[in-house]
C-alpha cells in the first residue's frame, strides 16, 4: 500500500451503516490496515480500513 501514497484513486467502500459509496481520494498515509486520505468530494481528510476477503 505504501506505493500508493500521493496517488488519487477511485474507491467503492461500505460504511459502518452498511451503505455503499464511491469516492475519489488522495492517499496520504497508510498504517497497517488503515488508509488516511483526502476525500476530493467532501474536501476533508477521511480514514478507511482495508479489508481483504
Amino acid at each position: 500500500m505504501q506505493k500508493y501514497i500521493g496517488q488519487v484513486m477511485e474507491i467503492i467502500y461500505l460504511d459502518h451503516y452498511g451503505k455503499l459509496s464511491q469516492r475519489k481520494i488522495e492517499i496520504r498515509t497508510v498504517r497497517g490496515s488503515m488508509v488516511f486520505a483526502f476525500c476530493l468530494e467532501k474536501r476533508k481528510m477521511r480514514t478507511f480500513r482495508v479489508e481483504i476477503y
